[in-house]
């Protein structure tokens, strides 16, 4: 059966249980009394770290659940995983810069995320629980989901990339919320790798996708699958930004909403063959800041389709296009024809004037 234990005198290491780890709130440490995946343990006023203090992971914790309530100042010192099993409460008086990897592990029941103001590196959801966010979520380092359930809840994630990744054994399922899903390294990628059969599940609900863009390099949405049998997702909206002359890349077929692009002479790489169906394309550059709309193999068109209605943009530079689906492709007056382009018409949508009237 599992113990409630308690951080108590201060500054030191995880593993010393004979000074630091107590069974009631400002107790008195004992031997014995260092948390296994069985115990939920917390950090209070009375953990003894007045104006502030320095845990040391010295080992790599395996807890049930953490909880941190305010009133208290600490970090953690020295990298390292930090397992929980059920539920996991930070509130803003914890830092761990670049330190802290958080594996979140529950198998079958429901657990809770709360970051408050924590600073986290890592999440790794690798089991078959689901875990729901309970605020907005900001890492500096990799989102990873290879199994399990994750639930947005309605709140924004932050993180430099984003990993879902199924294989024999593992089919993530991710509810997105309504929120928006932030890759903010350069050159980053929002991964979903498919294996064995195996696939993610994405609900897409009513988020939003931003994806940054480095002056340089290529930053991508990356959807794959070994057997090369399903060939995209459905996501709400996408959104790329960030650095004049960013390159971007969408992989194999998808459908949005939303497409926008609004980042000055950026690259955006549409995998040959494949078609990205969209609802609105909201993709205009700027004058001497053409947008680049290009297949990833010159000489063979890439597929852009929307059901109906009319697609305004301009200042574009276009080659490889194939648009097609009922609507009306307007590239604009200021934007260029590179050549193999089909469905596209490049001027401005002409409105009819009104009748002439005497």
């Amino acid at each position: 059966m599992g113990r409630s234990l308690w951080w108590v005198d201060g500054s030191g290491n995880w593993s010393d249980d004979d000074n630091h780890w107590a069974t009631s709130s400002g107790g008195s440490g004992g031997g014995g009394n260092l948390p296994t995946s069985s115990d939920d343990v917390f950090f209070d006023a009375n953990s003894g770290f007045g104006s502030g203090g320095t845990i040391t992971l010295n080992t790599a914790p395996w807890i049930k659940s953490i909880t941190q309530t305010s009133g208290h100042t600490y970090s953690f010192a020295t990298y390292s995983n930090f397992y929980v099993e059920d539920s996991a409460t930070f509130e803003s008086g914890c830092s761990s810069p670049d330190k802290l990897n958080l594996y979140l592990t529950g198998v079958s029941q429901d657990s809770t995320l709360t970051q408050g103001g924590t600073s986290i590196l890592d999440i790794n959801i690798v089991d078959t629980g689901k875990w729901t966010l309970q605020g907005d979520l900001v890492i500096t380092g990799e989102f990873y989901h290879d199994n399990g359930t994750f639930d947005a809840n309605d709140h924004n994630i932050t993180a430099a990339t984003f990993y879902f990744y199924a294989d024999t054994g593992n089919a993530p399922t991710v509810y997105m919320g309504s929120g928006t899903w932030n890759q903010t390294e350069g050159a980053g990628t929002i991964y979903f790798e498919q294996y064995s059969g195996e696939y993610i599940t994405v609900y897409p609900e009513t988020s939003t996708i931003k994806i940054f863009g480095e002056n340089g390099g290529i930053s991508s949405l990356y959807v794959y699958d070994d057997e090369d049998v399903e060939q995209g997702k459905t996501f709400n909206n996408i959104w790329f930004y960030g650095e004049a002359g960013s390159g971007f890349y969408i992989r194999n077929s998808q459908t949005f909403n939303d497409f926008k692009c609004d980042v000055e002479g950026a690259e955006i790489e549409f995998r040959r063959g494949y078609t990205t169906t969209v609802s609105t394309f909201t993709v205009s550059g700027a004058s001497g800041n053409l947008i680049t709309l290009k297949s990833s193999s010159s000489g063979t068109q890439f597929t852009l389709s929307k059901s109906s209605g009319t697609v305004e943009c301009d200042y574009l530079d276009i080659i490889d296009s194939n648009a097609i689906g009922g609507a009306h492709w307007y590239a604009g007056d200021n934007s260029t024809d590179s050549g193999n382009n089909s469905g596209w018409v490049f001027t401005d949508r002409k409105y009819p004037l009104p009748p002439f009237r005497s």
